[in-house]
């Protein structure tokens, strides 16, 4: 009987053990599936932002309103022009990440229809008034402080790593 329960043991660490790589096993798998989806995403958005990049490029990254209209007027093709239109909207949504409170100045299309070139037009400008206001009317717009959201080093006693902000501790109040 004892040596039963020696050879039983014996069989319940083996099946243990084999349970435990098994496990480890799919954890890793699970893991490297995981990498290999992140870097074909980084690998995507890398592929678009240089796309942008070259079509802003190719027209000019505009950053006046006088300059929308007068390179608008020496483009002669519709087309080429909602293809102007189009690439400074893009590039400012993807590449530059132009934070705005109205998120249909970056609809290119609605309803399956493309917008007019006038919409456009006036798109990009008001994207160009909002680069240009500044960082405080970023804050008003969005109702947060500008680091909100920002990846930021922490430093505590056991370490340091990296972390998100995810939001502020408001002050006391003013006496």
């Amino acid at each position: 009987m004892l040596e039963d329960s020696i050879k039983e043991g014996r069989q319940i660490r083996t099946k243990y053990q084999e349970r435990l790589k098994e496990i480890e096993n799919k954890r890793k798998e699970k893991l490297r599936k995981k990498q290999i989806a992140l870097e074909r995403k980084q690998k995507a958005a890398i592929k678009t932002k240089t796309k942008h990049t070259s079509d802003v490029i190719y027209y000019g990254l505009w950053q006046r309103p006088d300059e929308v209209h007068a390179i608008l007027n020496v483009i002669t093709a519709v087309t080429e022009k909602r293809k102007a239109l189009r690439s400074q909207i893009k590039f400012r949504q993807k590449v530059l990440k132009q934070i705005v409170v109205d998120k249909k100045l970056y609809f290119v299309s609605e309803k399956g229809k493309a917008l007019s070139l006038k919409k456009l037009n006036s798109n990009v400008i008001k994207l160009i008034v909002d680069a240009t206001e500044g960082p405080s009317e970023e804050t008003v717009a969005r109702g947060v402080p500008l680091f909100v959201g920002k990846k930021a080093l922490r430093t505590f006693k056991e370490g340091k790593w990296n972390g998100r902000v995810l939001s502020v501790v408001k002050g006391f109040p003013n006496l």
